[in-house]
């Protein structure tokens, strides 16, 4: 798909720096891949080429440093070949925290030498973590974010971030995720059962960063004043032990750890529940969420990374403080006691995922940038 070409406007190239769409040989790559996906798609039905300089990595492990030095170096490579011998309209740079986001300024640096313009575009929560971890940091972070032509935000937080950081508000562009073209938006609001339990859901790595643990000391303040049933979906270092704790807790019936599933056992999940859990420590924008919301569910989630565009507190979930277990079992204890809560969130958020995260416009604005 993303490797298409059209002979016709074999000029109207771009590069793509990020998961190869058709990576079929890597286990958890993560969410970046979605994100490929959703814009190579999109190119390529609007008559451009597209190359990708493949980024994809197993999340779950992470590779050592060696390999990824490798990889990286191959990458460099890739992009001055594609820069020498090709007219590229426009590069759009995908990158996550750490050791890719300084790999991927290199990149944005290679384009500036070849005056193709590019788009620099981090992803991961935790990239904005990391850079207030210290004042030498922030200043690197600061200097090296002058590099690329253009950076996109993907909300209103990100926004603010970029700009305390000097980024000039013209080189911003704010470009929300998007939900995947796999995933249709369901057009019936999420309505509580008048005769099974409520369900909750969480879908993503079982890992304390995600807030794994909060979901589970909510459903220990809860369990034996309600009806209702919690699903674990995703794997992590934390399943065995969560899988240990639900057995103590004697909630078998209640809660069920279900470990990593493919994708269209999660859509089959998500269909059948009725509000999402993810209290992250730090997010970007999580796919996870953006097809929650694409079934009608209404959400509790942290304030953190651009949630806080999609979820409107009160309106179509509720926001909680980051590591605050007690506030996740309030939120989820409106939906237990009020009901019709989930049918009136359902409804805001159907109509907050068609207006803010079409992919089609979302990645129109991606384009348009390079005009």
């Amino acid at each position: 798909m993303a490797h298409e070409r059209s002979s016709v406007q074999e000029s109207r190239m771009y590069v793509l720096v990020g998961a190869d769409p058709n990576a079929t040989n890597i286990e958890h790559p993560g969410g970046q891949i979605t994100a490929s996906i959703g814009l190579a798609s999109f190119l390529v039905s609007q008559g451009f080429r597209c190359e990708v300089v493949d980024t994809t990595q197993s999340s779950f492990p992470i590779p050592g440093l060696g390999t990824r030095i490798r990889k990286g170096a191959k990458r460099l490579v890739q992009v001055i070949r594609l820069l020498r011998k090709n007219p590229v309209r426009g590069v759009v740079i995908f990158a996550s925290a750490g050791w890719s986001f300084y790999e991927k300024v290199l990149i944005s640096g290679i384009c500036r030498l070849f005056r193709v313009p590019d788009l620099f575009f981090v992803r991961s929560g935790h990239f904005l973590a990391q850079v207030q971890s210290s004042i030498w940091r922030r200043l690197l972070v600061s200097a090296l974010l002058r590099v690329p032509a253009r950076i996109a935000a993907q909300g209103e937080n990100w926004k603010d971030f970029y700009r305390s950081l000097g980024v000039r508000r013209e080189r911003i562009l704010l470009v929300r995720n998007w939900v995947p073209p796999s995933v249709g938006i369901v057009t019936e609001a999420k309505a509580a059962p008048s005769d099974s339990p409520l369900q909750f859901v969480f879908v993503g790595w079982l890992v304390r960063q995600k807030g794994v643990l909060e979901c589970l000391e909510a459903v220990e303040r809860l369990a034996n004043d309600f009806d209702f049933r919690f699903v674990f979906v995703g794997g992590g270092d934390l399943e065995d032990e969560l899988r240990r704790r639900v057995a103590r807790g004697n909630w078998s019936g209640q809660v069920v750890v279900l470990g990593w599933q493919n994708y269209a056992a999660v859509q089959a999940i998500l269909a059948e529940s009725h509000v999402f859990v993810l209290p992250s420590y730090a997010e970007g924008c999580p796919n996870a969420l953006l097809e929650a919301m694409a079934h009608g569910l209404p959400a509790i989630c942290t304030a953190v990374g651009a949630i806080p565009d999609s979820i409107q507190d009160g309106m179509n979930g509720f926001l909680v403080p980051v590591a605050d277990g007690q506030a996740v079992a309030g939120a989820m204890q409106k939906y237990l006691a009020s009901p019709d809560l989930v049918r009136d969130h359902s409804q805001v958020t159907l109509r907050i995922v068609e207006l803010i995260h079409d992919r089609v416009k979302n990645c129109s604005q991606i384009v348009s940038s390079f005009d």
